[in-house]
């Protein structure tokens, strides 16, 4: 959401401000910042994740809007088709494989954090060891309907439910460690990119006029249906 409301906004700036390479290098910056200090927030702190929620999506907006605009322009116009099709397939492949490191990483923190953020809380308050396991899938499946559930009291059921928040925040604070290095790396990349600040014109290299085209196949056309008759004349006589 904050993508769609800024994205224009940030195409605006990036016009304004211009130095594509440091507007790009600074917003590649502000998102591995941004990124990292997800690792600070808790399982009670909702206003601070909904800020930096907030902000990735502002700066993930804007390094869009920057780098196709710098791709587009770097490139000689037949090839501004490819150009772009192959910076669409780099980010959903990034996307992939960060995706799949993001997802490894997390089931193997929550693996480790669900045992005393959740398991041993449930202990404390009274709940057998032989159902700990029941309980906390049940949790984590979603499925409130399970006996194992049902079986607690309400207050088992909330320490239950708090530890399993309290052991995903943990999770994604090592997630959100992890994103540092890959906002180093596109930082640097960011810093050594090609600069186009000198393509940002409002210079037009091709105008096309509406109807030129049309124009120009009905003179061919009309060329060739009407021929010159004066000539067929002259070579008659010849």
């Amino acid at each position: 959401m904050a993508g769609t409301v800024f994205g224009p906004l940030a195409g605006l700036a990036f016009r304004k401000i211009g130095h594509a390479r440091w507007f790009i290098t600074i917003d590649f910056a502000l998102l591995g910042l941004f990124c990292g200090l997800g690792a600070i927030v808790t399982a009670e702190s909702n206003i601070a994740s909904t800020i930096l929620t907030v902000l990735v999506g502002i700066t993930i907006a804007a390094g869009t809007v920057a780098t196709t605009t710098m791709i587009q322009l770097g490139v000689d116009h037949e090839f501004i088709g490819v150009a772009t099709g192959l910076a669409i397939l780099a980010r959903s492949m990034g996307g992939s494989v960060g995706t799949t490191i993001y997802t490894a990483v997390l089931r193997d923190r929550l693996t480790h954090y669900i045992v005393p953020d959740a398991a041993v809380p449930l202990v404390e308050a009274g709940v057998s060891p032989a159902n700990i396991q029941d309980v906390l899938t049940a949790l984590l499946q979603g499925d409130v309907t399970n006996p194992a559930l049902t079986s607690l009291s309400p207050s088992q059921v909330g320490v239950a439910a708090h530890g399993v928040k309290v052991a995903y925040a943990h999770s994604f604070r090592i997630v959100y460690l992890v994103t540092i290095a890959f906002g180093v790396v596109g930082t640097v990349c960011a810093a050594f990119s090609t600069n186009v600040d000198k393509l940002m014109t409002s210079h037009v290299d091709i105008k096309l006029e509406e109807g030129a085209h049309v124009h120009a196949h009905n003179m061919a056309v009309k060329d060739v249906q009407e021929p010159d008759h004066e000539n067929e004349g002259g070579a008659g006589k010849v």
